[in-house]
């Protein structure tokens, strides 16, 4: 799932903007992994399976400012991530 919103916002008629932007990424994935190992020493096959669930979220807001004048222009902002992974993995 990923959801992401974008505004700006003019703040006059010289060209001063306000610009704001969010995400947010969340997947929630079932994933078995099987596999078969080979030991030579005494030519056994082990079979192995994994079941994992694993959930990562990221979340992201971020604000910029910018500021035109006669002599340039100014440009400054703030952003803030959240990472959270949630993960069982089973062997």
């Amino acid at each position: 799932h990923t959801l992401s919103a974008y505004y700006d916002l003019k703040l006059d008629s010289l060209g001063k903007k306000l610009s704001i932007a969010g995400n947010f990424y969340k997947n929630d994935s079932d994933t078995d992994v099987n596999f078969s190992t080979f030991r030579s020493s005494d030519q056994s096959v082990q079979d192995v399976k994994t079941t994992s669930l694993i959930s990562p979220q990221i979340f992201s807001v971020q604000a910029d400012l910018e500021l035109p004048f006669s002599f340039g222009t100014i440009e400054t902002g703030v952003k803030f991530n959240q990472f959270k992974n949630t993960s069982d993995i089973q062997y």
